[in-house]
């Protein structure tokens, strides 16, 4: 990369004294900071789709997810960088696409998989869902409380980026771990803020990606300066106002969670025994002998025709599914995980144009996507389709509700004496202009679930619900 480029990828918020004795790349600090950043660590405490359960196989929490995708991120990339240095005609376009995008750093990827759950709040994707209607609307309904309300609700990738830009409290206040502009960048896997009607720059918008930039979404409008910081090196192309991209590394993590939790949370809930092995192996035999969308899977089919109409097929779809029934004959085991991880991997390609709704440049081959996008359809259906699921996280949300209610009761009677890093929160929001709400929403997101669990049975004087997956079955 030309040496200008690189040290815009370097740029910190805050400039850091160089140490001569100091030999890691600024990337490579970048995944340190991480690793040791108090932030990464609540991830150990976050739900992934189920909490633990001493009676069952251990499973997934955000934490664990977040070491896999840094690994599988690090690998694509670093495998990337090895073949654009082939001199081969393949090897020189690479190089050249890698170059035009704007640089290609193995240890950003792996940053980027690190820090991309970082805001996720108790209970994980349930409480995500929880938080963000909440403060969408003034749900209090208490006329002495103040309002919750929040501008642009609450998205947990919005608000990884907060927490690597301005909350963790590495660095203090406005800078938190003070990452390099290249890391900042690739945690952005939603290049945008969340869609306003009202503003013009969304007439005309396309309704799928309305509704994608509705629901998901990379920062809050909030912090439309530290995202514009973020991204000011990248080729302009990629920044565009009307269709943003992400960058190399970005679409290198979005890429690498998908392969990762296809493949680990498949692999939780068929040795917990909530995958029935057999009942799948029938569903995929009578979707194959009726060569159509016949039985369970047809919602499978449906989905992926109405919501990804460009890259769904039924004949990869078929042959995803050929694969699928060659795996459900054996025990599924290491070697088996193994194999469908390294063809995953080796199918993963750069491409000059961009590919999704996304602006991604990074995409898995078109069978290899059907095969994750049908291990994920099964923990959708066998999983998360569950009434006793919906049940936990039903009263996960009450708890988060619970729990904000009273804080913002509490700090309306006796704001001198709440937690101190709550009080820290709304000193910082107070100075940068914002919403007191959003501080109590930045403070629910240094907290994992039994932490938050407890907070909130102390907090209301109630004994607090224990979830748990000991019905589970």
């Amino acid at each position: 990369m030309p040496d200008d480029t690189v040290a815009l990828r370097d740029t910190r918020i805050k400039p850091s004294e160089i140490d001569p004795d100091d030999r890691r790349t600024p990337s490579q600090k970048d995944v340190d900071r991480l690793f040791y950043s108090t932030s990464f660590m609540r991830l150990n405490a976050v739900t992934q789709i189920v909490p633990p359960d001493p009676l069952r196989p251990l499973v997934h929490n955000r934490m664990t997810h977040s070491l896999k995708v840094s690994q599988i991120a690090r690998t694509i990339a670093a495998q990337k960088v090895v073949e654009a240095q082939e001199e081969t005609d393949a090897g020189r376009a690479l190089r050249r696409r890698i170059l035009h995008l704007g640089g290609l750093d193995a240890s950003v990827a792996e940053a980027a998989g690190l820090a991309h759950d970082l805001g996720h709040p108790p209970f994980g994707h349930a409480g995500e869902k929880a938080l963000d209607l909440f403060v969408q609307r003034d749900q209090l309904d208490m006329p002495d409380q103040p309002s919750l309300t929040v501008e642009d609700g609450f998205e947990g990738n919005a608000q990884a980026f907060r927490i690597a830009t301005q909350i963790d409290p590495m660095f203090g206040a406005g800078v938190g771990l003070n990452l390099t502009a290249a890391t900042r960048a690739a945690i952005l896997k939603y290049p945008w803020a969340r869609v306003d009607h009202r503003h013009p720059a969304h007439d005309g918008m396309l309704p799928r990606v309305a509704e994608l930039r509705n629901e998901k979404f990379g920062y809050y409008r909030i912090d439309s300066v530290q995202f514009d910081y973020a991204r000011a090196w990248l080729p302009a192309e990629l920044r565009s106002v009307d269709s943003p991209r992400q960058s190399l590394e970005a679409s290198i993590m979005d890429v690498a969670d998908d392969i990762t939790y296809a493949v680990h949370d498949y692999e939780d809930y068929l040795h917990m025994g909530v995958i029935p092995v057999d009942e799948v192996a029938e569903d995929l035999s009578l979707f194959l002998a009726t060569k159509g969308p016949k039985g369970p899977l047809v919602s499978l089919a449906e989905r992926l025709n109405g919501k990804y109409e460009r890259f769904s097929a039924e004949s990869l779809l078929s042959a995803a599914l050929i694969h699928s029934k060659s795996q459900t004959k054996r025990k599924y085991d290491r070697f088996q995980r193994s194999g469908i991880i390294r063809d995953l991997l080796n199918s993963v390609r750069v491409t000059e144009d961009p590919v999704g709704d996304v602006g991604a440049h990074v995409s898995l081959g078109d069978l290899e996507w059907h095969r994750v996008e049908l291990l994920k359809h099964f923990v959708r259906q066998y999983v998360i389709g569950r009434p006793e699921l919906a049940l936990m996280q039903a009263g996960q949300s009450q708890v988060l509700r619970n729990g904000l209610r009273g804080l913002a009761h509490w700090g309306n009677l006796d704001p001198t004496r709440l937690p101190v890093v709550l009080r820290k929160l709304l000193e910082e929001v107070s100075e940068l202009g914002q919403h007191d709400a959003r501080a109590y929403v930045d403070f629910t997101c240094t907290l994992g679930d039994t932490q938050f669990e407890h907070f909130v049975s102390v907090l209301t004087g109630g004994v607090g619900p224990r979830f748990s997956t000991s019905n589970f079955a």
